[in-house]
């Protein structure tokens, strides 16, 4: 009956526009405000609160371009840090430490790869383009010609010689002059044809000439050892002759005695 009156002045005030004088309302008299407040409180146990933007142990805050700023990043060199633009590292020749991808980390990579051939593979003629009908017009790498095949080769031929052939001295342009001036071979000549040979050998003594004491001079002079070079030293090298042993007699006693012990 209460809930029936209260709901009646609530429709008359609404209708004449009259505003409700200052009240209060347990949470039970607000239909679904407790449900709403219990899920509210429970979202807002996960939330950070405002005050922590910034602060120590709290969450980083934006800059007018929504960027965090630079003085809550912490930079350095070390490895709980960042390295910020002008770092020098960030610009320095390094060589990359080595490592491995595998296929997928590199875009588009497998694909392409299932589109392309073995390192090692083969291909039938008629894979390549054209190859079929152009080895059709080609010779054998082993193969003879007709002399016909070759331009010129018969015209050329027939103005050679055969391998083996002679010629005649009169083939030979001069030659027959030219033996006509020369000897035969094994020919001989007069002293007379050789020049100053006749003047030369009168000269000369016969091979088989002899010559007498008077012919010599001082035939019967000497020398001295050391006059005669290397003599000394060739004798010093020598060994001095022994004389000769000297004959044994023959005794036929003494040979009877030997032979009869």
């Amino acid at each position: 009956m209460k809930h029936e009156t209260n709901e009646l002045i609530r429709i008359y005030l609404t209708e004449h526009s009259i505003p409700p004088g200052a009240h209060t309302h347990p949470e039970t008299d607000i239909t679904g405000l407790s449900v709403d407040l219990s899920a509210i409180n429970t979202s807002l146990a996960g939330k950070e609160a405002t005050a922590n933007k910034g602060a120590a142990n709290g969450y980083a805050s934006l800059d007018g371009t929504t960027k965090i700023p630079i003085s809550q990043i912490p930079t350095g060199s070390s490895s709980s840090t960042v390295a910020i633009g002008n770092d020098s590292r960030l610009s320095d020749a390094r060589t990359p430490l080595a490592h491995s991808h595998p296929e997928s980390d590199i875009t588009n990579l497998v694909g392409d790869l299932a589109g392309k051939a073995a390192s090692v593979h083969t291909h039938a003629e008629s894979d390549v383009t054209n190859l079929v009908a152009d080895l059709a017009g080609k010779a054998a790498a082993s193969h003879t010609h007709p002399e016909s095949d070759i331009t010129g080769l018969t015209t050329d031929l027939a103005n050679k010689s055969n391998i083996g052939h002679t010629h005649a001295e009169s083939d030979v342009t001069g030659l027959v002059a030219d033996l006509a001036n020369k000897s035969n071979v094994g020919h001989t000549h007069a002293q007379t044809e050789i020049t100053n040979l006749v003047d030369t050998l009168a000269t000369k003594s016969d091979v088989a000439h002899r010559h007498t004491k008077t012919d010599i001079s001082d035939f019967a002079h000497g020398h001295a050892m050391k006059e005669i070079t290397g003599l000394v030293k060739a004798l010093a090298a020598k060994q001095d002759v022994l004389p000769k042993p000297k004959p044994q007699v023959f005794n036929p006693l003494l040979t009877n005695y030997r032979m009869s012990r």
